[in-house]
């Protein structure tokens, strides 16, 4: 985590100012409390780290590490719950908007290379690196292919004799239809037929014969 550089504004110009890492609040959920914990928790693991393994001052740093990450989870569980519990008369769009930081949906794509290496020289033309990107994706398969050694037995000596005219589809149970309906997922999300996972496994025993 690198440290937060400002600048402050004084008589005359401005002051650069160095916050350190462990005093910059990244989260929203990230209170003071825990701010302080945090750093409470790193002096803790530095001090167990000067001493040998059996020393009481190992257990005291676990201790406290279970509890503010305890503490962490819940401030931060709380934090979201409460926030879509504020956005239940517009919770699609406004819950979409809070989740997408979570899962990474805005990520900075600032940080793409310009310049790729293709046949040992550095290049940064669109156009050639376009048609470079489109010769790999075009030609991975043939390349591929063409690494794999040939072997030295045919692929008819790992298949068994085929039985042409023999083929048997042995009946459908009712046992079998509904050990697949209670492997589904309880969702109670419904599919384009209006039905969830959850509401078929309550209606599946008065189904199932029509099925078979």
């Amino acid at each position: 985590m690198t440290p937060l550089i400002i600048l402050r504004q004084k008589t005359g110009g401005y002051l650069v100012v160095t916050v350190p890492p462990d005093k910059i609040i990244r989260e929203e959920w990230f209170t003071k409390g825990l701010m302080k914990s945090s750093r409470h928790l790193r002096k803790l693991y530095r001090k167990k780290c000067r001493v040998p393994p059996d020393h009481p001052r190992h257990g005291e740093y676990v201790r406290y590490r279970n509890t503010y990450n305890t503490v962490k989870r819940f401030a931060r569980e709380s934090y979201y719950l409460e926030k879509i519990q504020n956005y239940k008369h517009d919770i699609l769009k406004n819950t979409w908007e809070m989740l997408h930081p979570i899962i990474a949906k805005n990520r900075d794509k600032t940080s793409i290379t310009s310049e790729f290496l293709i046949n040992d020289t550095y290049v940064s033309e669109p156009s050639a690196v376009a048609n470079e990107f489109c010769r790999f994706f075009t030609n991975v398969g043939k390349d591929t292919q063409a690494k794999i050694p040939n072997g030295s037995r045919s692929f008819h000596q790992y298949l068994e004799q085929p039985e042409p005219k023999s083929m048997y589809l042995s009946p459908v149970t009712d046992d079998e239809i509904r050990n697949i309906v209670m492997s589904l997922k309880n969702k109670k999300s419904k599919r384009h037929d209006d039905i969830s996972n959850s509401l078929l496994k309550k209606i599946s025993p008065s189904i199932l014969n029509p099925f078979i």
